[in-house]
């Protein structure tokens, strides 16, 4: 009997990790890089082990419905495990295909409630057509068996801007309140996913963690924004909203140690806090542009019976389901390699099965979401277009580098030859093209995203 647990941390830096997370036991990966800048590409590699690009999957196409061979859950499931997947982050909710393989998927919690009707694949609906969304919301509100005042309520949250997210919890009360209910009853194989947003702007911890005493909010202009006068409150949210992830994360985390053998805690991207800038004008922030190592390097730990000490070697996200396949006893179709096949800690870079393992990171582009966000604030359209054009970075073991649209390649610690292995690696990537989804979304939705915190 085997049982995996995945826990991502949406959003949080490597280096706001490292601060606050040092009472996570395990086997920490010092020298990880996620695939992309975001949510659902980097999800994309977690869940197939390849690289987006592979897949069309991108921020103009956010729906897991290229891959024709089956998923990392898909696989676990066919295996006799149980899957389940809690999931506070709303790409992963409405875009398609990212519930394929579980046996129960549950959308983000604090839109949820028991008592009212379930809304599963109601917010992609809502998102995806204003009209179609609501009066589908109506006609389940009528024909549903639930609390028509809890349905109501729920309406409200999810079609008044400023009413979403006045919460003090993004949802990992409602996973740590599950996880208690839930993880002692196992009696199989188990793979759980969680996905933790609590890091994920906009930034409103609980009281006793709020500096600000507010929520907190990046700016509108996102990698376009200029003469920011709250930089420091930003920067200081954002590290109150990791300290309290950090406390009820480890309260989850004794829970699941409890039953489960494995326990793979990691982000999915960072977040850019306005230390960059882009064409000597703006300052960067959030996470929809660029492969910056803010962006891309992220925590990795994996716990269990005899994993302790730091590896050094460059590994990625796109690991993750070799690594799972590994300890689960399942086939492993993925370009990733296991990271844990009874290793000593702080085996070094010149291993030879990582060697020649370069690690690809890849933008594509901005979605529909921040492009028409960034037109309503006045950014010009000509200034979008010009970096909204393909990006790679490459991450070996000697260092990290990455293209850009204004300064060309740089590099962090002087990897060898950066360019040449970086077009060697693209080279073996066929990229997935002609997917693209062009989504309209009326101010209102766009309104709600905002709120949410995407746009």
């Amino acid at each position: 009997m085997t049982r995996i647990a995945l826990v991502v941390l949406d959003t949080l830096r490597k280096d706001t990790f490292d601060d606050h997370f040092d009472w996570l036991p395990g086997r920490y990966y010092s020298d990880a890089v996620s695939t992309s800048h975001w949510t659902i590409a980097a999800h994309t590699s977690m869940f197939t082990g390849r690289y987006p690009g592979e897949l069309g999957v991108n921020m103009k196409n956010p729906d897991l419905v290229g891959f024709d061979a089956p998923v990392l859950a898909e696989r676990l499931q066919s295996a006799g495990f149980q899957t389940r997947a809690l999931t506070a982050n709303h790409y992963l909710a409405y875009s398609e295909g990212w519930d394929r393989g579980f046996d129960e998927f549950y959308t983000p919690w604090h839109l949820q409630n028991q008592n009212a009707f379930n809304t599963t694949d109601l917010i992609g609906q809502m998102m995806q057509s204003e009209n179609a969304g609501i009066k589908t919301m109506l006609q389940r509100l009528y024909v549903s068996d639930k609390s028509t005042w809890h349905s109501l309520v729920l309406l409200l949250k999810m079609t008044a801007p400023g009413v979403t997210h006045g919460v003090s919890d993004d949802g990992a009360k409602n996973v740590l309140s599950w996880v208690n209910s839930n993880a002692s009853s196992l009696t199989e194989d188990e793979f759980l996913y969680l996905n933790l947003m609590e890091a994920h702007t906009p930034l409103n911890p609980p009281t006793e963690y709020n500096s600000a005493d507010a929520s907190v909010g990046l700016p509108k202009r996102g990698c376009f924004a200029e003469n920011v006068q709250n930089a420091d409150q930003i920067q200081t949210a954002y590290d109150d909203a990791a300290r309290y992830l950090s406390d009820i994360y480890r309260d989850i985390f004794d829970r699941l140690k409890e039953s489960y053998d494995y326990i793979v805690t990691c982000a999915d991207h960072g977040q850019a806090l306005g230390e960059r800038t882009l064409r000597n004008r703006f300052n960067i922030w959030g996470h929809s542009y660029g492969l910056y190592p803010e962006l891309v390097q992220v925590p990795l730990v994996i716990s269990g019976s005899g994993l302790n000490g730091r590896d050094n070697r460059p590994v990625s996200l796109i690991d993750i389901p070799a690594t799972i396949a590994e300890l689960s006893g399942v086939d492993d179709r993925s370009r990733g390699i296991p990271l844990i096949e009874d290793r000593e800690p702080g085996v070094q870079s010149s291993d030879a099965d990582f060697e020649s393992r370069s690690r690809l990171t890849q933008y594509h582009g901005f979605d529909s979401f921040h492009k028409k966000k960034y037109l309503r604030n006045e950014v010009l359209e000509a200034t979008i277009d010009d970096v909204d054009t393909k990006l790679e970075g490459i991450a070996t073991g000697s260092g990290y580098a990455w293209e850009t649209h204004d300064q060309g390649l740089l590099v962090n610690d002087s990897p060898d030859a950066p360019k040449e292995s970086l077009d060697t690696l693209s080279d073996s990537v066929t990229e997935r093209t002609g997917d693209d989804i062009d989504r309209e979304f009326s101010d209102r939705v766009l309104d709600q995203l905002e709120e949410l915190g995407y746009v």
